[in-house]
């Protein structure tokens, strides 16, 4: 919302955008003439950001999805990550089933998440087969898309952010695999017992698991990351 100042007798007109002050002259020192113009000034700034927002709100969500991802590629967020990003907030979309900016609601998003089962590692197996997803998961995918929903307002494509008040699951609740690091001994008799093995897992013989264990436990490198 605009409003007047007044510095050596000359009015000027102030508003906000992102928190950041702006000011201009209104080349005036009178104030029934200020507050006319300020007037014309604050339709002029109305209907110019209604119209934006209702331009966006015809664009289908999947167009904003993907100029979201260029952005975060610009911010040089890595390939991997802006991926997953995208992948979890699509996935929602979908399964919510929605299209636009005005479907984005509270309740579609819980019902979304709520709903989530594990990706399967084949394209053939379904997914309603699979257990739920854990509250881990989960609050993965809802930040994706709080974070997404963020976006949107910064960039001047959505005037407020309809899911700012979902909060994420207690992890603490579902602890799926709880992990713990391997002892020096129980490292030991697992590398040994690889090497000794006669059986081909996965594809690999005893002793690239073995070498592929050590490699893991002496650098803390991830599957995925070798």
């Amino acid at each position: 919302m605009a409003g007047l100042t007044k510095r050596n007798g000359n009015y000027y007109v102030t508003w906000y955008v992102n928190n950041k002050r702006y000011k201009r002259s209104l080349f005036t020192r009178n104030r029934r003439e200020a507050e006319r113009k300020l007037a014309k000034f604050e339709q002029e700034q109305n209907q110019g950001i209604d119209d934006r927002f209702v331009r966006h709100r015809k664009r289908p969500l999947v167009e904003h999805v993907d100029e979201y991802y260029a952005f975060q590629i610009s911010k040089r967020i890595t390939s991997k990550q802006a991926d997953q990003v995208k992948m979890r907030i699509t996935r929602i979309l979908d399964v919510a089933r929605i299209r636009y900016i005005s479907d984005l609601t509270e309740s579609n998003i819980t019902a979304a998440v709520s709903s989530l089962r594990i990706l399967p590692q084949t394209k053939k197996k379904s997914t309603k087969k699979l257990p739920l997803a854990s509250p881990r998961t989960r609050n993965g995918y809802l930040r994706a898309v709080l974070q997404f929903c963020n976006w949107l307002v910064r960039d001047r494509r959505m005037l407020n952010n309809p899911l700012v008040g979902m909060k994420e699951e207690n992890e603490e609740v579902d602890l799926r695999h709880e992990r713990e690091p391997l002892t020096e001994e129980q490292f030991s008799e697992l590398y040994h017992t690889a090497c000794k093995s006669l059986e081909i897992i996965e594809g690999y013989d005893g002793r690239t698991r073995a070498a592929i264990y050590l490699l893991a436990y002496a650098t803390g490198l991830r599957r995925s990351e070798m």
